[in-house]
């Protein structure tokens, strides 16, 4: 409750002298399709790749621009992202019990904090260049068979703790009265792995994960 009320604190402070400071909050949603990339060569390699493994992912939460020149600017902030993807579907194998055919779907949460560089190139119209430190507090498995769709089991032992993506988006401005709305085409691309081989049941290799969608930011 202590740090709650000091995070809050430390907003509310940085609003009321933003104008001073050249420092805006904001919020930020970025809706996105990802998959990941496995170990090229690995077991059940292309079993991992190809539009049939893309899932729907997202990152959301708060943004701090810092202003540096007219042209540059810093944003930081804390995000709680959503990663993922999905097999292609395995056909049976009697020898092992696999009696109908089966897919794995995948999703890891994290807390990202994104470390980005802006430049502005044209009135309205930012590109968006940086990385983002991540920790990982979820990793989670389902199997789902021909039918059927069982619940998600953790997987938290076989993924990385810490993670990396490199960051790049292109960010048109429109201007909302004394506020800005930000409309990024952005990609996101794990320079670690991400989840490491799982030999249990069908194998799956290890993995980097990849994402592109819109990224919207609104800052106060």
């Amino acid at each position: 409750m202590q740090q709650t009320l000091l995070i809050f604190l430390v907003i509310i402070s940085i609003c009321t002298n933003a104008q001073e400071k050249k420092v805006r909050v904001g919020l930020q949603l970025f809706p996105n399709i990802s998959t990941g990339i496995p170990l090229k060569g690995s077991y059940n390699y292309d079993y991992y790749k190809g539009i049939e493994t893309f899932v729907f992912s997202y990152s959301a939460g708060l943004q701090i621009d810092w202003t540096v020149s007219k042209k540059w600017k810093f944003s930081t902030g804390l995000l709680i992202n959503k990663t993922g993807d999905r097999s292609k579907i395995f056909p049976p194998d009697v020898y092992r019990g696999f009696f109908s055919p089966r897919r794995y779907t995948f999703r890891l949460f994290y807390l990202e904090v994104p470390l980005m560089l802006d430049l502005k190139i044209k009135d309205h119209l930012h590109v968006q260049l940086g990385v983002s430190p991540m920790l990982n507090f979820i990793g989670q498995r389902r199997t789902n068979f021909e039918g059927s769709s069982g619940g998600f089991g953790s997987i938290k032992s076989d993924t990385d703790f810490f993670g990396l993506n490199a960051n790049l988006g292109f960010a048109f401005q429109v201007e909302v009265g004394k506020k800005d709305l930000y409309i990024s085409p952005y990609l996101q691309y794990s320079i670690l792995n991400c989840i490491d081989q799982i030999p249990f049941l069908d194998y799956s290799p290890a993995r980097k994960y990849i994402a592109s969608g819109l990224k919207l930011t609104f800052m106060f």
